[in-house]
């Protein structure tokens, strides 16, 4: 069991494979080489790891690229 942090404030207690497909919103600026997640911005989680998830980011409305970010810290989300 891992404590994940609410977007409300609170946090709760689940297994960290219980994240897949559920919406975040990320605590921070996250960048890999394609681009930038801002802080702030919702992404679903396509797959965990360890202690954290891998991020699917929202699709680009002018340009339409998605941004996946992997290796992502639980603590760096919060759940909505």
């Amino acid at each position: 069991m891992a404590k994940i942090r609410l977007a409300s404030g609170g946090t709760v207690d689940m297994l960290v494979t219980e994240l897949r497909g559920k919406q975040v919103r990320t605590r921070r600026e996250l960048r890999n080489g394609l681009g930038i997640i801002a802080a702030g911005t919702v992404c679903t989680v396509s797959t965990t790891w360890r202690s954290g998830v891998n991020l699917d980011g929202p699709e680009c409305t002018c340009c339409h690229v998605q941004i996946h970010i992997r290796r992502v810290d639980r603590d760096d989300v919060e759940l909505l």
